[in-house]
């Protein structure tokens, strides 16, 4: 299959500037290459997230020269094309809206696609002296992914990017790359984040991440009075939430004539009614029959990472309280770091307080 992937490719690359049938996997900067497969519609809708869950046997792709890509897509100059974004804080129903708000006309959605990972480290450490790259390089860099998330199938449709949690530092330049682009920004509170990442045992992602998020704390903050080895798995849960909060708070401070901001708590209450503020923020149909098919859609009522388990207000609520009582001593470990963080730092409170949260 890859062979003929590999004869196929020349007449494939003519397109890739305008059409999402080949999709970059995946980057490796230092090699400068990038893994191409082939992908149709389906492809994209039915991926929960674009990473290697989204590959399979079938899956027809090879590694590349970026250059390679770069010189196909020479012709493609102006203005890049718009886009619109989901950034979020992790674990706060991002996968359930952006799967619904694919369903509305003129959406093409996109879930965590692996290069934002990769450019996201990239940029954090571009002005630190660590990055081999010079600014100039990574800015026009972060410009072609762009131009290559931002194609669709359909000429009047829009890609929508829901993004990993921890690449919210690229929310600012990608939202300048079109001043049409828009972005919702998700979250919950401290204390069902807390819960759901000690309850749902997340220890995976609260130590996987733990490095670059205490870092990102470091240049908000400036030098910190604890080492991150001293934290326990709460404190880590709540480190989480205040960086990826904070990062929020960027971009909304950055573009606010851009950004949204919606509790995912508040959309499970009231899902009608916040559907339809959204679709109004990124120009979608929000007419009374468009909203009862969203409304009536298979995706609402299940766990959208699992389908096949139920999920409504009423069970995250029940979720939460459990949680809640496994984390235990954690749970309150995770909040007194956030509350500790918050004290005498104007910019902590400003960033919870800008989303309607509270300090301690």
């Amino acid at each position: 299959m890859q062979s003929a992937f590999k004869d196929r490719l020349p007449a494939l690359l003519k397109n890739i500037a305008s059409s999402p049938e080949l999709y970059l996997h995946q980057i490796k900067m230092e090699a400068d290459n990038g893994l191409l497969i082939e992908a149709n519609a389906d492809f994209y809708r039915e991926a929960i997230f674009l990473d290697q869950r989204a590959l399979s046997a079938k899956s027809a792709g090879m590694w590349v020269p970026l250059q390679t890509i770069r010189n196909a897509t020479q012709g493609a100059t102006g203005k890049p094309p718009p886009a619109h974004f989901i950034f979020h804080i992790g674990h706060c129903g991002s996968t359930l809206i952006s799967r619904l708000l694919a369903e509305a006309r003129g959406v093409f959605a996109l879930r965590e696609p692996l290069v934002l990972r990769t450019l996201s480290e990239v940029w954090q450490n571009m002005n630190t002296g660590t990055s081999p790259t010079s600014r100039a390089m990574i800015e026009q860099e972060l410009e072609f992914h762009y131009r290559l998330l931002s194609r669709t199938f359909a000429q009047d449709d829009v890609a929508m990017i829901k993004a990993t949690s921890f690449t919210s530092n690229l929310g600012a330049p990608l939202l300048a790359m079109n001043s049409t682009n828009r972005a919702l920004l998700l979250a919950m509170s401290a204390e069902a984040y807390v819960s759901i990442m000690l309850g749902a045992d997340y220890t995976v992602d609260l130590k996987g991440f733990a490095q670059n998020r205490y870092k990102s704390l470091q240049k908000f903050l400036g030098a910190l009075d604890f080492a991150l080895d001293e934290l326990s798995l709460g404190e880590l849960a709540g480190l989480a939430w205040l960086v990826e909060l904070m990062k929020l708070k960027t971009i909304a401070d950055d573009c606010p004539q851009q950004t949204c901001f919606q509790d995912f708590d508040e959309f499970l209450i009231d899902t009608r009614s916040s559907l339809k503020s959204m679709a109004l923020f990124f120009g979608l149909a929000n007419d009374p029959t468009t909203l009862d098919r969203l409304m009536t859609s298979p995706v609402l009522g299940r766990y959208s990472k699992a389908p096949q388990y139920p999920f409504d207000a009423a069970e995250r609520t029940l979720r939460i309280e459990q949680a809640r009582h496994k984390a235990g001593p954690e749970f309150e470990r995770g909040l007194a770091l956030i509350d500790g963080l918050a004290k005498g730092r104007v910019e902590v409170t400003r960033a919870i307080e800008n989303f309607g949260y509270s300090v301690q």
